[in-house]
C-alpha cells in the first residue's frame, strides 16, 4: 500500500475521477505510462552530433569551480550572506520544487511521493538518523533525522550535480568517497573525498586508464566499495576500468586480465568478499571485434586488488558469453573468509529481440564457482502481478535497471529489483515473492508502491534494520521486509518528501498578463519518469507541491495564453512515441488526453521520443501550438484553438545547401533532423526550428516560407568554421520580421563546414573567443560570437530566452547554470542561489517580471524581481553557513536578514523556514530557535 498522509478534498478527488473517465476514452489513456529507458537512450543517440571527450567535460567542471570562486564563494565553507554581496540586484533564486505531491495519475488516481533517479544510498553504520542519498542529476542529499528533512550538500561545492556513485568508510563514517558521472545521462570525470561528512570535499582527481595502449579517462563512476577492515583502501568501478584508490593520490588502474591487447572493460560492480578478497564485474569490449553490447567480465582478487584472475569460467559452461551486464552482492554474514563467502550475481542477457534477465547465480566459495538458480522467465514468483508474471524482473531494460541486496544477518534472505517490481527470497534464491509493485493502485495487487526502474538497494543496520530501494522515482524504505510475509510487507515513500532531484526536460509558466492575474504561480513541467507535473497552489501541503497529471516520461509541455479565471484554456504535455497530450482542465491529474488528429498514426516512426511543443503566445486565439515529427515525416505542425494539427512546411523551404523545396536540408544536402521549436514573443506566425548540422530555419509568415540560415557560428571571416548541436533560440522582440535573433549550441567542438568534408569533417575544441552563443541581424546569413568579454563561460548551452519587452535582456541556460545579460551580450552575470546544474528550459512571463527554469536534476526554480515576491518554494533548513549544524553563526545571519524577501539581493532562502511567501520574518526566527543547537 502507498504510505501517504496527503488527503485531498472530496470534490477535487471526484473531479479527478471524472477527468479520468473522460480521458480514458482516447487511445491508450486508460493504461499506465511506463518509462522506456531503451527507447530514450536510442533517441538520445540518434540526436547526438558529437562526442564529448573526457578532457572537454573535465574542463567544464573546472570552469564551474572557477565561476564559483569568481562569484566570491569559497570551496570549503559557504556563508550565505557573504555570497549575497556578489548577487545582482534582481533578487535571489527560489527552488519551487517539487518537494511532494498530493495526487498522482498514471492510468488511475493514487497518492504517492517520488523524487528523481537514485544512484547510491549510504546509511550511517551507527547513527540511525543519518543517511546520504546520491542522485543522478541532483547531487548528494543528507538527512539527520531519518528522512523527515533533507539538505542538499553538493549544490555549490563540486561544480556538477551528476553523481555516479557514493560510498562511506565504515570504520570512519565521516569519510565519504564520491564519483561523478551518471552512466545513463550526464557523463562527468571527477573523484572527490570528504573527511567531514560532506561539509567539504577534496578533489577532483581523475581516474585515467590505459586501454588498448591508449589513455582513457573515466567519465562515469558506476560503483565504489571501501574495504571494511582497511580504511583508505577503495575500489572504484568506472566506464574505462577498475581502479584502486587511497582517496588522496591518483587512482591506479587494477591489472585485470583481458583476452587481447585490443580488449577493454567497462565496469559495473565491485564487492568485498572477505579479508583481502574482492570481486568485480563489467562488460568486455573488443574494438577489433566490433559491436556495442559487450560480454561479461568477471574477476577475483585474493591480495587486496594487487592481482586479479578471470573467474568467468566458474559460471556454468557456456553461460558467460550470453551475459553482458551483472551486479554482485556478497552475504555480509559469510564474509569472514574470502574462501567461503556466499556471493550472488544478478545477470542480464540479450538476444535479437532485446535484453532480459539471464539468471541469478550463487557461489559458496567466494566467487570461484557459481550455480544457476533459474531466476528468470522460466519460473514465476508465488504472487505474480500483471506486469511481473515470471521472475524476469529486469525485463527489456536489463541494461538499465539492476539492484540486489543480501540481508546482513541472514545469507538466505535477499532482494532483487528490476523494471516493474522488487522480489524477495528467504531460501537462498530458490523461491521468490514479490514485495514491491510499480503501480499497485492500477493492478490491485495489494503490494506496496515502489517506483519502477531499480538502481540501488542497501540495508541500514543502525537502529531498526531498514531496507532501502533506489529507483527512477527516488527513495523507498521498509523496516519489515525481512520479517513479515510478502503480502504484509510495508514500504514507505515518505522519505522522498523534500528531495528536489527531479530531471526536468521542459517547463511552461504563467503568462504574466492581466488575464492571468488569478493564477500567477502556474507551472507545468515534463520530467524523466516522473511524468507531467503541475504545481498545486491550492493545497495545504504548500506551494512546492507538484501533482503528477500523467505518468511515464514527459518531455514537451506548453500552456495557452488564453485563460478563464484561473484555468488555462489548454495545457499541453507529451507522451514519448505517441505524441502530444492536451488538458482543458488546467492540467488536473487524469485530465490529459492524446491529442493527435492530423499527426501520423500511433506507432509511426515519425513520432519522436522527445516530443517538443511550443506555444505561439502572439497568436490572436491565445491557444496556438507547434510540434514536429521525425524522419521520414519531418514535418512541422500547428494547431489553432483546439483544431487538428496541420502541416506548415509549405513548399518554399530555402535550405543552406542552396536548394528550395518541401524538405528541410542541411548545408551538405542531407535531411535535417529537428531539435527544438521557437516562437516570436510579439509577432504571430514568426517561428524557428533548430536542427542538425548547425541548422536554423525561420519562417516570417506562419510556415509558407522557411529560410535556412548558414551553419551556426559561420561568418565572412570564418566561412567554414561552424558548430553543430543547435539548441536554444531567442528572437529580438522589437523585430517582427524574425531576422534578428540569438542562437546557441551544446557541442564541445567546432567543425569544418566545407560541404565536401561533411561525411567526416575535421574538428577542434570550441575556442574561448568563439564560444557557444551567437547573434545574427540578417536571418542567420552571418553569425557573431557573443562571449560577454569572457563573462559568459565557454561551456555548452542548452536553452535561451529573451525578455519579451527588452531586446537587451537575454537569459542563457548552460550546462552549469543560468547567466543573464542586460546589455545585449556585452556582459553576463549569474544570480545567487541556483546550483551548478544543467538548465534545460527557460520560461519568461510576457511582462518580463518572472523567470522560471527547469533543471536536469534540481527541479524547477524561479527568479522574480518584482514587488511582492512569489509564492514560497522549498523551505530552508536554517543552516545559513552550510556547516550542517544550527548554531550562533546561523542565528546572527538570520536576524540580519529579517524583513528581506526574494526580491532583495540580501534574501537568504536557507533562512526562510516557514510560511507561504518568500520573506524572512519573526515566524522564521521562532522556527529556528525551536531547532537551535540541532541539525538542519
Amino acid at each position: 500500500m502507498v504510505q501517504s498522509t496527503a488527503v485531498r478534498p472530496f470534490l477535487l478527488v471526484l473531479a479527478l475521477l471524472c477527468s479520468f473517465r473522460a480521458g480514458a476514452q482516447e487511445e491508450g489513456d486508460d493504461l499506465p505510462e511506463a518509462d522506456d529507458a531503451v527507447a530514450r537512450e536510442a533517441a538520445k543517440r540518434a540526436l547526438e552530433e558529437g562526442e564529448f571527450t573526457a578532457e572537454a567535460r573535465f574542463r567544464m567542471l573546472q570552469i564551474a569551480r572557477r565561476e564559483r570562486v569568481r562569484a566570491g564563494r569559497t570551496l570549503v565553507r559557504e556563508s550565505a550572506l557573504a555570497a549575497l554581496s556578489a548577487a545582482s540586484s534582481n533578487g535571489v533564486w527560489v527552488n519551487l520544487g517539487p518537494t511532494r505531491s498530493d495526487v498522482q495519475f498514471n492510468g488511475v488516481v493514487f497518492q504517492a511521493q517520488d523524487s528523481g533517479r537514485v544512484r547510491s544510498i549510504v546509511p550511517h553504520p551507527t547513527e540511525p538518523g543519518i543517511l546520504y542519498l546520491a542522485t543522478a542529476g541532483g547531487g548528494v542529499w543528507k538527512t539527520f533525522d531519518g528522512g523527515r528533512s533533507w539538505e542538499p550538500i553538493t549544490d555549490q561545492k563540486l561544480g556538477s550535480t551528476a553523481i555516479g556513485a557514493l560510498a562511506m568508510d565504515p570504520q570512519a563514517p565521516d569519510i565519504l568517497y564520491l564519483g561523478l558521472g551518471d552512466p545513463f545521462d550526464t557523463k562527468q570525470p571527477g573523484l572527490f573525498r570528504s573527511l567531514d561528512g560532506g561539509l567539504s570535499w577534496e578533489g577532483p582527481v581523475q581516474a585515467v586508464a590505459t586501454n588498448a595502449g591508449k589513455p582513457a579517462t573515466a567519465q562515469s563512476v558506476r560503483d565504489i566499495a571501501v574495504d571494511p577492515v582497511a580504511s583508505a583502501h577503495v575500489l572504484v568501478a568506472t566506464d574505462v576500468g577498475l581502479f584502486v584508490w587511497d582517496g588522496v593520490s591518483a587512482p591506479k588502474q587494477a591489472p585485470l586480465p583481458l583476452a587481447s591487447a585490443t580488449a577493454t572493460a567497462a565496469m559495473w560492480s565491485v564487492a568485498w568478499a572477505g579479508p583481502g578478497t574482492w570481486l568485480a564485474s563489467g562488460q568486455l569490449f573488443d574494438r577489433s571485434a566490433g559491436g556495442t553490447q559487450g560480454t561479461l567480465g568477471l574477476w577475483r582478487s585474493f591480495d587486496d586488488g594487487q592481482t586479479w584472475s578471470d573467474i568467468s569460467n566458474g559460471l556454468p559452461p557456456g553461460e558467460a558469453p550470453q551475459i553482458f551486464r551483472a551486479s554482485l552482492a556478497v552475504a555480509p554474514s559469510t564474509a569472514v573468509s574470502g574462501e567461503t563467502s556466499r556471493v550472488f550475481l544478478l545477470a542480464a542477457g540479450a538476444n535479437a529481440t532485446g535484453a532480459f534477465q539471464k539468471d541469478l547465480y550463487r557461489s559458496e566459495d567466494g566467487g570461484k564457482t557459481f550455480i544457476a538458480l533459474g531466476v528468470n522467465a522460466t519460473r514465476a514468483p508465488d504472487n505474480p502481478i500483471d506486469v511481473q508474471r515470471n521472475l524476469d524482473l529486469l525485463q527489456q531494460q536489463a541494461s538499465y535497471n539492476q539492484a540486489i541486496a543480501v540481508d546482513p544477518e541472514d545469507p538466505n534472505t535477499l532482494f532483487i529489483g528490476g523494471m516493474f517490481a522488487a522480489a524477495r527470497s528467504q531460501d537462498g534464491g530458490m523461491t521468490w515473492s514479490l514485495v514491491g509493485d510499480w503501480l499497485p493502485a492500477f493492478s490491485g495487487s495489494g503490494l506496496p508502491y515502489v517506483h519502477s526502474d531499480h538502481h540501488a538497494m542497501v540495508f541500514g543496520m543502525a537502529g531498526q534494520k531498514t531496507l532501502y530501494f533506489g529507483t527512477d522515482g527516488g527513495l523507498f524504505a521498509s523496516t519489515d521486509a525481512t520479517t513479515v510475509p510478502a503480502a504484509q510487507v510495508h514500504v514507505s515513500d515518505q522519505m522522498n518528501v523534500g528531495v528536489v532531484s527531479h530531471l526536468v526536460y521542459q517547463v511552461a509558466c504563467a503568462k504574466g498578463t492581466p488575464e492571468w492575474s488569478a493564477n500567477p504561480g502556474f507551472v507545468v513541467a515534463g520530467m524523466q519518469d516522473n511524468g507531467t507535473r503541475v504545481r498545486n497552489l491550492a493545497t495545504a501541503s504548500g506551494p512546492s507541491t507538484f501533482d503528477q497529471s500523467a505518468g511515464g516520461d514527459a518531455v514537451g509541455v506548453a500552456v495557452s495564453r488564453a485563460i478563464s479565471g484561473a484555468t488555462p484554456a489548454a495545457v499541453l504535455s507529451s507522451s514519448p512515441l505517441r505524441g502530444p497530450l492536451r488538458s482543458g482542465s488546467g492540467g488536473l491529474p487524469g485530465s490529459f488526453i492524446l491529442f493527435k488528429p492530423g499527426l501520423p498514426a500511433a506507432g509511426s516512426p515519425a513520432i519522436p521520443f522527445f516530443v517538443r511543443i511550443a506555444s505561439d503566445d502572439a497568436a490572436a486565439d491565445g491557444q496556438t501550438f507547434l510540434t514536429f515529427t521525425d524522419p521520414p515525416d519531418s514535418v512541422i505542425y500547428r494547431s489553432v484553438g483546439a483544431d487538428a494539427w496541420t502541416p506548415i512546411n509549405g513548399t518554399r523551404v530555402h535550405s543552406p545547401d542552396g536548394t528550395t523545396g518541401a524538405l528541410f536540408k542541411n548545408y551538405a544536402g542531407g535531411r535535417a533532423v529537428f531539435h527544438l521549436l521557437f516562437t516570436h514573443p510579439r509577432a504571430a506566425g514568426v517561428y524557428a526550428v533548430s536542427a542538425s548540422h548547425g541548422g536554423i530555419f525561420v519562417t516570417p509568415d506562419g510556415g509558407t516560407t522557411w529560410n535556412g540560415a548558414n551553419v551556426l557560428g559561420t561568418n565572412p571571416q570564418r566561412r567554414v568554421t561552424g558548430i553543430k548541436g543547435a539548441t536554444g533560440l531567442a528572437f529580438d522582440p522589437t523585430d517582427p520580421t524574425g531576422t534578428r535573433f540569438w542562437a546557441a549550441s551544446d557541442q564541445p567542438d567546432v567543425f569544418d563546414a566545407t560541404p565536401s568534408l561533411a561525411a567526416n569533417p575535421p574538428t577542434q575544441p570550441v575556442p574561448d573567443d568563439y564560444g557557444h552563443l551567437f547573434f545574427t541581424s540578417d536571418g542567420g546569413q552571418s553569425w557573431q560570437s557573443v562571449t560577454g568579454g569572457g563573462t559568459l563561460p565557454n561551456v555548452p548551452i542548452e536553452s535561451l530566452k529573451g525578455d519579451p519587452n527588452d531586446p537587451n535582456v537575454l537569459y542563457v541556460g548552460t550546462f552549469i547554470g543560468l547567466y543573464k545579460s542586460t546589455d545585449h551580450g556585452a556582459t553576463f552575470t549569474r544570480d545567487f542561489g541556483l546550483p551548478f546544474v544543467k538548465v534545460t528550459d527557460i520560461c519568461v512571463s510576457e511582462d518580463g517580471a518572472s523567470l522560471v527554469v527547469g533543471t536536469y536534476g534540481r527541479g524547477v526554480w524561479q527568479l522574480n524581481p518584482t514587488a511582492g515576491g512569489i509564492a514560497a518554494g522549498a523551505r530552508g533548513k536554517g543552516d545559513l553557513d552550510f556547516d550542517q549544524k544550527l548554531d550562533g553563526f546561523d542565528l546572527i545571519d538570520l536576524t540580519s536578514a529579517l524583513g528581506t524577501s526574494s526580491t532583495s539581493p540580501s534574501y537568504p532562502p536557507e533562512a526562510d523556514l516557514v510560511g507561504t511567501s518568500n520573506q524572512i520574518d519573526d515566524a522564521d526566527l521562532a522556527a529556528f530557535l525551536a531547532r537551535f543547537g540541532g541539525r538542519p
